[in-house]
């Protein structure tokens, strides 16, 4: 839907746009999630995923009910 949004936006526009050539462009990207990216992009979602690893580390350490929720599938008491 999106791919017909862009094609009709890019011909009402007066671009010169190759069909095919554009189509199979989106095909892999749907198939391959890398083509996604560019290094930069590769660097936000490196640093994203390390603060949030980072940070349940952290927050099992310091919080032992958070640890015993996650990892032992027990329930927080309400009383607490």
């Amino acid at each position: 839907m999106i791919f017909i949004y862009g094609l009709g936006f890019a011909l009402l526009s007066g671009w010169h746009v190759d069909v095919l050539s554009e189509l199979s462009e989106e095909i892999e990207k749907d198939l391959f999630v890398w083509k996604n990216f560019s290094s930069s992009t590769w660097n936000i979602m490196i640093m994203s995923a390390t603060a949030s690893l980072v940070y349940t580390w952290r927050l099992l350490q310091k919080e032992p009910k958070i640890q015993a929720v996650i990892f032992k599938g027990t329930h927080l008491d309400r009383h607490d």
